[in-house]
């Protein structure tokens, strides 16, 4: 499966809570497969900023 990685400096998730600072990891549908914190300048993060919330 091929995925892609975008930054944001805020993610909601479903239940609430929020992260900062986060790299999403999502499919080729664009559908969530994982996050973690953002670790300095990644490679193949493409930055998006804002907010992003996972429905």
């Amino acid at each position: 499966m091929k995925t892609r990685k975008q930054g944001y400096h805020h993610v909601t998730f479903p239940d609430g809570h929020r992260e900062d600072m986060v790299v999403v990891e999502l499919d080729e549908w664009g559908s969530y497969v994982s996050h973690h914190p953002l670790q300095g300048e990644e490679a193949s993060v493409e930055w998006v900023g804002g907010e992003w919330c996972i429905v």
